[in-house]
């Protein structure tokens, strides 16, 4: 049967699906049943704007397609949240938004948090040049080298080009003669804030916790039959750093927080 898109050649080598319904799942430390991870995209500052000398402003993930963001704004009431609970994030960082504000990143890795690379600005690569995207990419990653005193653990361009995932270096693995390369981890629009700036997203801030919620339960309940799950929820300090948007992820971390008693320095150990 044809298809509209293109796949590539290497798509005909792909090895035809069969059923199996047999699943395959991780094995969490401790027995868990559910691993979550929360993802925090830190892009302010290095979006398209005419203050860091592009022809416009932003359009892409803002209230008001077009209009000029406030930076430095919410963000700290995300990282009080997670540090109250003792829940270790993923910061994306844009290498760029760390150079204007590097109390973010540091604050981060004083609290055990770790970072991904963004990329070095929050921009649309898809017809960008290979030498430049490259660049760019370096540049991102040697920002967070400056400003958290370490390299990225893993990588998420985010608005990538075609040629994106093939363009990625790991310095600290340059004279290693068996390179492993960056680790890799799934990360989902399902549970995704951005989703309160489409039109087919969440129209109250309480859609958001239901939506989680219910996510989280039914892989709760799949890892309690024996098929542990992973669960991603990325996060944006201009979505839900809103007051009241901000209200439905403090309802959820207090809601997942009281199946995982933690005990600081210790893994969580799920109750039924």
């Amino acid at each position: 049967m044809s298809t509209p898109y293109n796949l590539g050649a290497d798509a005909a080598k792909v090895k035809p699906w069969t059923w199996d319904d047999k699943v395959t799942s991780p094995a969490w430390p401790n027995n868990a049943k559910i691993a979550v991870s929360f993802v925090i995209n830190y892009e302010e500052s290095s979006e398209h704007t005419i203050i860091n000398g592009d022809m416009h402003n932003e359009t892409h993930l803002w209230e008001a397609p077009g209009g000029r963001p406030h930076a430095q704004e919410r963000v700290c009431r995300l990282f009080r949240l997670f540090n109250k609970h003792d829940m270790k994030y993923t910061l994306y960082g844009v290498g760029m938004a760390f150079e204007k504000n590097p109390a973010v990143a540091k604050s981060s890795v004083e609290n055990g948090h770790d970072i991904a690379s963004h990329a070095y600005r929050w921009i649309d690569y898809h017809s960008m040049s290979a030498e430049q995207e490259k660049e760019y990419i370096r540049k991102g990653i040697e920002s967070i080298k400056e400003v958290s005193d370490g390299y990225p653990k893993g990588w998420y361009h985010g608005r990538l080009s075609p040629r994106s995932h093939a363009l990625v270096d790991v310095p600290a693995e340059k004279d290693d003669p068996n390179p492993q390369g960056m680790l890799m981890v799934p990360y989902s629009y399902d549970c995704n804030d951005y989703k309160f700036n489409v039109p087919t997203g969440f129209g109250a801030p309480m859609d958001f916790y239901d939506h989680v919620k219910g996510a989280f339960d039914v892989l709760y309940e799949e890892g309690s039959e024996g098929m542990p799950e992973m669960m991603t929820s990325g996060l944006h300090c201009r979505c839900i750093g809103k007051p009241a948007r901000f209200a439905a992820l403090k309802k959820f971390v207090e809601y997942i927080a009281a199946k995982f008693p933690y005990q600081k320095g210790k893994l969580a150990v799920p109750t039924s």
